[in-house]
């Protein structure tokens, strides 16, 4: 698939996401074992539920499958971004308030990291509190956000 057509389907796929309700957070695209990947991932303000998903992807399908066609099989995901994956957008970060994130920023010192509460997003700027400090940082400074899993310790009988 040429640059051109790339773009033509991210923006169409865009357009399907938005007319959902829901918002695009990427797109990945990769070849694993002979077959075309399409991974499209969507959140909301609000979470995404499971059928929401599912109902994107039948509504996707079919388009994806006749941008690909000339290539052969292919296997489209429709999911939220997993833990795992950055936070790309400010308003990610607002929907994630009140979890613990770990934000790496360009400080004047160089690179800084912090993890702690995460606050949310306004005006451009990420807040977050770290061992009762807040940190507010320019958007535009934000080199890497991600949100931690949060473990909770069991306590364990022992016979």
């Amino acid at each position: 698939m040429g640059a051109k057509e790339t773009e033509n389907i991210d923006a169409r796929i865009a357009e399907v996401v938005t007319g959902f309700g829901a918002r695009l957070v990427d797109i990945v695209r990769r070849r694993e074992r002979g077959v075309d990947v399409v991974e499209v991932f969507v959140d909301h303000e609000r979470g995404i539920t499971v059928e929401e998903l599912a109902d994107l992807s039948r509504s996707l399908s079919p388009m994806v499958e006749t941008a690909l066609e000339a290539r052969g099989a292919y296997r489209l995901n429709v999911s939220s971004p997993g833990l795992d994956r950055p936070l790309r957008f400010g308003w990610q970060y607002s929907r994630h308030a009140g979890r613990t994130a770990q934000i790496v920023f360009e400080a004047e010192a160089g690179e800084r990291t912090v993890v702690g509460k995460l606050l949310g997003e306004e005006n451009g700027v990420i807040t977050v509190e770290e061992g009762g400090e807040l940190f507010r940082i320019p958007f535009e400074k934000v080199r890497r956000g991600v949100v931690l899993p949060l473990f909770k310790e069991t306590e364990r009988k022992r016979g």
